[in-house]
């Protein structure tokens, strides 16, 4: 009987352990109001997996589980009957009861299509590897597509289009439309009430007797016909007589006085075009004034470089000092020197620039320049100069016609009997004659080649008595120049027209090729130079001089 009472216990407390685990566990579920999940499910199958395990166990366990209960009976009834306290929980708690009524309904719940596709979307292990690989998968698709599609969309398209539509419009349009409006047209000429124009000649000797520019271009326009009607020289252009008018000036080397009489030239004379400019140091400023008025100037024995450069209305007749220094450097060779000595104008601008390019030239071809003296210096005594002239095989003075009589007697006094070389200001007659005996032995440069049977060398002596030097001969051809060039247009000019006849003029002189002058065939480069310009050398000898040879 005992054993039955003890066996029914052990049963009873084991179904009251599962009663209260099932009870206990919908408790909590109504009591918090959530809905059965995957975790709850399956813990309570755990509890239900346990409990069935302790049912079967064997009996040698079963034993020590009713000694465990015999334990447990006076803690679960301490006060009364071990009857009543099993019974008082599950009656006092009405709500726990009912709830393994609704767990049926509950377990359902999940045994639906609900939880079921819950499941899959909730559980942690499906969750991760589904959809790491759906984020990767829409990010470089979209990147792809969108980079690729909206950069080489934009670019070709914009490039292309917007540059050679921009550069071959904007070019072919200003260059077209910029030539027809500087040249002048037709209807630019119609204006005129008569053909004629006016030449300015600026020129700057000082030699009364010898102007060689003044008497060329008045040889020139007493070749010209005699318009009876215009009363004056006049030239046939375009089938009409063209008056010719002349105005003069001489400025006697003065830079101040040759600037006023430019202006007056282009701004009351309206002078087409200015012929002269004799020296570097006056017709480097004028070039630069007349350019900036438009105005054409031809400067017939000018030699510095700056006298064109950078101003396309200024041409040149002549060689420039680097290439007479050549020729002066290469004789010195010649005459077997090895030193020399070179006394110059500091305060010249013609003088200075030669002096540096004989210098420059004479080192190239290993010689030695034992003096570089100003004229200053050289006239300062007499014991200062006589150890430069032991030092020396030679003399180079490249100075202006009217410091070579003072210079040469100077040097001549002190006892210098060797060879003087010059440049090309030496090539005047007055001044050469005020040197007389003492400017024997002595080379210069020259731009122009007497030549005796040469037409315009019999006129110029039976008029003036004298042989033309080289500013009379290239004064001369600068103005055939521009009778060439006017006839060549083939338009009339007048002073209405002034702004354009000058425009037209100096593209007319700018293209001339192969003219033949008195001083050689003339062709302008590009910087308005003279190709090929000769240069010739003379040698004095019995206070006369001849030629000696040239180089082309």
């Amino acid at each position: 009987m005992q054993a039955k009472k003890c066996f029914t216990l052990i049963f009873a407390a084991r179904l009251f352990i599962l009663l209260r685990l099932v009870h206990g566990r919908g408790y909590v579920r109504v009591m918090t109001g959530t809905s059965p999940e995957r975790k709850s499910d399956v813990s309570v199958q755990n509890n239900y997996i346990s409990a069935g395990r302790n049912a079967k166990e064997d009996d040698s366990s079963s034993q020590q589980k009713k000694d465990t209960a015999q334990e447990d009976v006076p803690t679960i009834s301490p006060t009364g009957s071990p009857t009543k306290s099993p019974t008082r929980k599950p009656s006092e708690e009405p709500k726990p009861t009912e709830n393994p009524t609704k767990q049926p309904n509950a377990t359902k719940k999940p045994k639906t299509k609900k939880p079921k596709t819950e499941k899959p979307t909730k559980n942690p292990i499906t969750k991760k590897p589904t959809k790491k690989p759906k984020k990767p998968t829409k990010k470089p698709t979209r990147k792809p597509t969108k980079k690729p599609t909206k950069k080489p969309t934009k670019k070709p398209t914009k490039k292309p289009t917007k540059k050679p539509t921009k550069k071959p419009t904007k070019k072919p349009t200003k260059k077209p439309t910029k030539k027809p409006t500087k040249k002048p047209t037709e209807e630019s000429f119609k204006g005129c009430a008569s053909c004629q124009f006016t030449l300015g000649v600026l020129w700057e000797t000082e030699y009364e007797g010898n102007n060689g520019t003044y008497n060329a271009v008045q040889l020139w326009l007493s070749e010209q016909n005699y318009s009876s009607a215009l009363e004056s020289p006049s030239i046939l252009i375009n089938s009409n007589e063209c008056a010719i008018d002349v105005v003069y000036k001489n400025s006697k080397g003065n830079v101040a006085l040759a600037g006023e009489m430019a202006y007056d030239l282009i701004l009351q004379q309206n002078a087409l075009a200015i012929v002269g400019l004799e020296t570097s140091t006056v017709a480097i400023p004028i070039a630069q004034l007349a350019n900036d008025n438009n105005v054409s100037v031809i400067a017939t024995t000018a030699t510095h470089p700056n006298v064109t450069i950078g101003r396309p209305y200024a041409f040149r007749m002549g060689f420039t000092n680097q290439a007479q220094a050549k020729v002066l450097a290469s004789l010195a060779k010649f005459l077997n020197a090895s030193k020399v000595s070179i006394i110059y104008l500091e305060d010249n601008t013609y003088s200075s620039d030669l002096a540096d390019a004989l210098k420059s030239d004479w080192e190239y071809l290993n010689g030695t320049v034992t003096s570089f003296l100003p004229s200053s210096e050289w006239n300062a005594s007499y014991s200062e100069l006589s150890s430069v002239l032991a030092s020396t095989d030679l003399f180079f003075f490249p100075v202006t016609s009217d410091q070579v009589a003072g210079l040469v007697n100077f040097t001549r006094r002190v006892g210098w009997e060797g060879p003087i070389l010059g440049g090309d200001d030496w090539d005047n007659l007055s001044a050469l004659e005020q040197c007389d005996d003492a400017c024997n032995n002595s080379f210069f440069t020259s731009m122009l080649l007497a030549n005796t049977s040469n037409p315009f060398f019999l006129r110029f002596n039976k008029t003036y008595g004298i042989m033309p030097n080289s500013r009379a001969a290239l004064a001369y051809d600068a103005m055939n120049l521009i009778k060439e060039a006017l006839i060549g247009q083939k338009k009339t000019v007048c002073y209405e027209n002034i702004v354009s006849d000058r425009f037209g003029l100096r593209n007319a002189l700018k293209s001339t090729s192969e003219s033949i002058g008195v001083s050689g065939n003339i062709t302008f480069g590009k910087k308005n130079n003279p190709i090929d310009r000769c240069v010739y050398l003379n040698f004095i000898s019995d206070a006369t001089p001849s030629f000696y040879y040239g180089i082309c």
